[in-house]
């Protein structure tokens, strides 16, 4: 009984993991290109903002706000996955981001706008990257747009939007194109001036 038990208990664990293997597949950065393998392009006009005076890597905290009309939480992990590539330590959501504030206990923050909380936060405590990004089918049209803001002063260092007509995988043809936007921004600003 026991081993017919362990056996089904095996087997049950066995199709758990199956089943999580099946529905996350690692981000993976073609070594040639530096970029995540898409056959997908950005729209003309599609990078509305590409401003590189901003040292990413000098900013401790980053705080990611996304949303997905499919399986958001899977979405998070797979933005903070992005983020670790490319070098970013500190990321928090927004949730996590407001339980930081409430733990520097800074009198007044709790009635601010979003914004106003994170240029305060970057004013007082640490300075902070806030980073936008939707995803998913609007309407009847795949979307994926990222809005990446410096929190000291609000100016947005990264704007693209993303809509294109697509044939096969969203996920590679919607959002790779965008996320390899911010891999090359990340690169150009991280860049040290030269002496």
């Amino acid at each position: 009984m026991i081993q017919s038990l362990s056996r089904s208990g095996g087997l049950l664990a066995l199709c758990l993991l199956a089943g999580c293997a099946a529905s996350y597949n690692p981000l993976t950065i073609d070594p040639a290109t530096d970029l995540y393998a898409t056959s997908s392009h950005l729209d003309p006009g599609g990078v509305l903002s590409f401003v590189t005076t901003t040292n990413p890597k000098q900013i401790p905290i980053v705080v990611l706000a996304s949303e997905a009309t499919s399986r958001p939480s899977l979405f998070e992990f797979k933005m903070r996955e992005v983020l670790a590539q490319v070098g970013a330590n500190r990321v928090l959501n927004e949730s996590e981001f407001s339980s930081l504030v409430t733990d520097r206990a800074m009198p007044g923050i709790d009635n601010l706008s979003e914004m106003e909380m994170v240029r305060q936060f970057s004013a007082q405590v640490a300075p902070v990257l806030l980073v936008k990004i939707r995803y998913g089918v609007y309407g009847s049209i795949n979307q994926a747009e990222l809005i990446v803001i410096d929190g000291r002063d609000g100016r947005t260092l990264l704007h693209v939007n993303h809509a294109p007509f697509i044939w096969t995988d969203p996920e590679t043809e919607t959002l790779f194109p965008v996320l390899n936007e911010m891999r090359r921004w990340f690169k150009a600003s991280s860049k040290e001036p030269q002496a």
